[in-house]
């Protein structure tokens, strides 16, 4: 099986995400915007891993409804795998409410994906009917 440019870039991902959640950063005063950045951090963290999980299941041929089952089965796994490595992480801690935040990402990411989906498939739909070529008359 050939390795698409997408699952390069999702290894490169789970890479980065793998690091980030299990380096051991030192106690460092946080300077936030908010209170909760961390949980938005988790959400794009995962939801990314989310989004690039199903295009790699896509590109493979398998369907919108199971590769979006899928990627958030993968990217909610993902997420409470992060949580479980931090147990043991020198400097870190575990938290279900970051789990809640990676499974939230994904949720996030697959409705930008149906969105982006519901656009190609209007386009398709117009196209065929030929509104575009009225619109040239």
């Amino acid at each position: 099986m050939k390795i698409l440019k997408t699952d390069k870039i999702l290894i490169a991902w789970i890479i980065i995400v793998l690091f980030l959640v299990s380096w051991p950063f030192p106690d460092i005063q946080e300077v936030t915007p908010f209170d909760y950045s961390d949980k938005l951090v988790h959400m794009i963290l995962f939801g990314v891993f989310t989004f690039l999980l199903n295009k790699s299941l896509l590109s493979k041929g398998l369907g919108l409804k199971p590769s979006s089952v899928a990627a958030f089965i993968g990217g909610s796994a993902y997420a409470g795998l992060a949580e479980i490595i931090q147990i043991v992480a020198p400097g870190r801690s575990c938290s279900i409410f970051d789990f809640y935040a990676g499974a939230i990402g994904s949720v996030i990411a697959l409705i930008i994906i149906y969105i982006i989906k519901a656009r190609q498939g209007a386009g398709d739909r117009n196209d065929k009917k030929g509104i575009i070529q009225r619109d040239r008359d």
